[in-house]
């Protein structure tokens, strides 16, 4: 009993390294909500939306769930809580966009008329895996008391994409009554037509398409003894696509970890 409750202490007291000037050794899992900004995405949109003018759009670009998984050391400057670290690991990024066109109305004809309905569907989604590396990662805790801290950390990471997709979604459906004509002996029909393609591309073979990306780092965490949840913001500054209009990638992190 004595052993197990020194044991439940050591893990629930923070640790000593944290104001030692000793160094700690964490693993942080948990997941990330990645999406893309920048001109890109309002240049696309604008070309979505001005493809079928009279055409009813509805479209944007979306976040895609993801996972994320690194090992990494604290080390703090003497007896003080201010500490420089270095993370590496493996995570995902990319984003999902959504389009939708829809023509909706009714043709007038003498005695009779045709009601109808079109819609065109493009989906894309990138999903890319990536080992990263955080080089430098400055940060303070603030102590609370022996169980409890606050962590507030800043620095810069370098990535590079190692796998992944680049899958398209295309569908095509339209939809038409026609009312008949009792003058003319027509009878009353209707008539439908559904087209639909899938396609998936390696991100090796995708054109003008960077593996590799660099950029900031900022987050805020809690301690209670050698737990941590850590929420961190990633931004980019490598356009995932290398084009005039540019993709960066954003990517928000919430992740569970312990310290060793």
């Amino acid at each position: 009993m004595l052993g197990t409750a020194f044991s439940n202490a050591q893990v629930t007291d923070l640790p000593d390294a944290f104001t030692s000037g000793g160094t700690v050794w964490f693993v942080r899992a948990g997941a990330s909500l990645s999406r893309v900004s920048g001109d890109g995405v309002d240049a696309t949109l604008d070309t979505w939306r001005s493809s079928l003018k009279k055409w009813t759009f509805n479209g944007d670009f979306k976040p895609l769930w993801g996972g994320s998984l690194s090992f990494g050391f604290d080390k703090t400057f003497g007896s003080s809580s201010a500490y420089w670290g270095m993370e590496l690991g493996a995570a995902m990024r990319g984003y999902k966009a959504e389009a939708k066109w829809e023509s909706i109305g009714r043709i007038e004809l003498t005695d009779s008329h045709t009601d109808y309905h079109y819609s065109k569907k493009q989906n894309q989604t990138l999903n890319a895996y990536n080992v990263k590396l955080v080089p430098i990662n400055i940060g303070y805790k603030f102590i609370l008391n022996d169980m409890m801290a606050i962590d507030i950390h800043v620095g810069g990471f370098a990535s590079y994409d190692f796998a992944g997709t680049f899958d398209t979604e295309y569908e095509e459906s339209s939809f038409s009554v026609y009312s008949g004509n009792r003058k003319l002996g027509l009878e009353a029909n209707s008539t439908s037509k559904h087209d639909s393609s899938d396609n998936s591309q390696k991100i090796g073979d995708l054109d003008n398409y960077t593996n590799y990306d660099f950029g900031a780092i900022g987050g805020l965490g809690f301690w209670f003894g050698h737990f941590n949840i850590d929420v961190c913001y990633q931004r980019g500054f490598i356009s995932i696509f290398d084009v005039d209009d540019k993709f960066f990638n954003d990517n928000i992190l919430l992740r569970l970890g312990y310290a060793f």
